[in-house]
């Protein structure tokens, strides 16, 4: 998998575009996923929190669109656990191809190989692993342009 445009953020909890810092965990909320199977593409969506301390946050929304998909898990929240948080961010990571079975957590490295597959943990009990050969990540402003 490439990423094409973008980094995961040495605190795993972020990712950054155009040298800007964009906190998964504290300003953005994740809202869902769409999912193409005949395109093989898979896109997860993170808008802006509305909370105080994301204000000043210039962009609305992420777009994490995957092309190629060659492997996709999704294990849903826990619905045991009395989380008002549930679309908080908890991790993002890299995935071993070994340890596809694991939902729970990942490696704890910035040096990407090819064969990793991207994982995002949540708060909730919710995680989401992706291999494909690609991932671009869109950016929306509040002017509607794109960065």
């Amino acid at each position: 998998m490439e990423l094409l445009n973008f980094k995961i953020g040495d605190d795993y909890i972020s990712v950054e575009k155009d040298s800007l810092y964009f906190d998964l965990h504290s300003n953005f909320n994740f809202t869902g996923f769409n999912y193409n199977a005949p395109n093989k593409e898979f896109q997860l969506t993170f808008v802006k929190s509305l909370e105080e301390w994301a204000a000043n946050e210039v962009i609305n929304n992420l777009i994490f669109t995957f092309r190629g998909v060659s492997f996709l898990k999704i294990r849903e929240k826990d619905n045991l656990l009395n989380i008002q948080d549930v679309d908080c961010l908890n991790d993002i990571g890299f995935g071993a191809f070994d340890s596809r079975q694991d939902m729970d957590s990942f490696l704890a490295t910035n040096q990407f190989q090819y064969n990793y597959d991207l994982i995002f943990i949540f708060i909730s009990g919710q995680s989401i692993k992706v291999h494909s050969d690609t991932v671009f990540l869109e950016t929306n402003c509040n002017e509607k342009t794109n960065l």
